[in-house]
């Protein structure tokens, strides 16, 4: 069965993703309750309904929560339906795995909201202590540059792959070695 308005959305607060579709209209009822397995992939999509990691099952479920995930990278589902309990699927899935099918990237959260709101001065937190109208207003510009700092420490990556490895090493204090071939020592050629 191929579902409608399937959407998965990386959640605000980080480290979650929502999933969302719906059933299309039929004719007839069919005989047996209709539900759906929802399936996480890594680096791809899942491909049958026991390949890689199972979210959620249920007859007749409309939505789906994957949490904790790593933030930061893209999470691959595929949504298997299924007739029956226990659940039966169809013989050849490919319908399934081709058009039931979403990806979102995890967030990672970093409390920019938080980190705005320490940056005022003192007398607005006194101010702001009994109500705190003020810390949720800022939330609102945080989230959305929690959501753009994602995305830019993402791209980052696809131009060079080593950076989140190199800012790992520099906020570790290490030193790191990331060269592809072996260090010339002064006076010594390259090998």
């Amino acid at each position: 069965m191929r579902l409608l308005d399937i959407t998965a959305t990386a959640h605000p607060d980080g480290n979650r993703i929502d999933l969302s579709w719906r059933y299309p209209l039929l004719a007839e009822p069919p005989a047996e309750p209709v539900g759906v397995r929802v399936c996480r992939g890594r680096n791809r999509y899942p491909t049958a309904p026991d390949d890689g990691v199972l979210v959620a099952q249920g007859i007749g479920l409309l939505r789906a929560s994957d949490q904790p995930l790593q933030g930061e990278t893209t999470h691959y589902y595929t949504l298997f339906s299924f007739a029956g309990d226990p659940p039966v699927f169809p013989d050849d899935p490919q319908d399934d795995t081709r058009h039931n099918r979403a990806a979102a990237m995890a967030l990672s959260p970093y409390d920019f909201g938080g980190l705005l709101y320490s940056l005022l001065p003192a007398i607005y937190h006194r101010y702001d202590a009994e109500k705190g109208q003020l810390r949720r207003f800022l939330d609102l510009p945080g989230a959305e540059l929690d959501r753009l700092y994602n995305h830019v420490r993402v791209s980052l990556e696809l131009i060079d792959p080593l950076a989140r490895r190199r800012a790992s090493a520099a906020a570790a204090g290490t030193v790191d070695r990331l060269a592809d071939g072996p260090q010339a020592s002064p006076g010594q050629p390259a090998q």
